[in-house]
């Protein structure tokens, strides 16, 4: 029991928060770098330019990276691109370390909601189990999520 409360402080409260270089999950911030028709495709999704940029975005919460994709997480959303899309990182000078702050708060809500909804599925299975006699969710079950 006491293992199971642990996960759970640590995957909501303390893995978004922490650095990557001691074992969380804390998104870095930083900006895009995309060619013309590239940019015009991040712009679609929200991703903005930098204040007097053409090739450089404004800076985002990288979740995750790797060869093929990068995860990066918005107030609304998380988004998984192609890593084809990006030429490169950057980042805005003087903003970085006040954006970082931004980023580790969509990390908490995200891991919050994530939890919360892992929680809910669960307990609908088990649910399920003593009432219709089956573990899982019903056939014709259809979740909304609120964002």
């Amino acid at each position: 029991m006491l293992s199971v409360v642990w996960l759970l402080v640590y995957s909501i409260f303390l893995f978004p928060v922490l650095p990557l270089f001691i074992g969380g999950g804390q998104p870095r911030s930083m900006s895009l770098l995309a060619n013309d028709e590239n940019i015009k495709i991040l712009n679609s999704l929200n991703i903005s330019l930098a204040t007097g940029g053409t090739h450089q975005t404004e800076n985002v919460c990288v979740a995750y990276e790797s060869a093929e994709n990068i995860i990066i997480m918005r107030p609304d959303r998380v988004l998984s691109l192609k890593k084809s899309l990006i030429d490169g990182f950057g980042s805005l000078p003087g903003k970085r370390a006040e954006f970082e702050q931004e980023c580790v708060r969509f990390a908490s809500t995200w891991a919050k909601q994530g939890s919360f909804f892992g929680i809910i599925q669960n307990l609908l299975a088990l649910y399920n189990l003593f009432l219709a006699g089956h573990f899982g969710l019903p056939d014709n079950a259809e979740m909304k999520l609120p964002f």
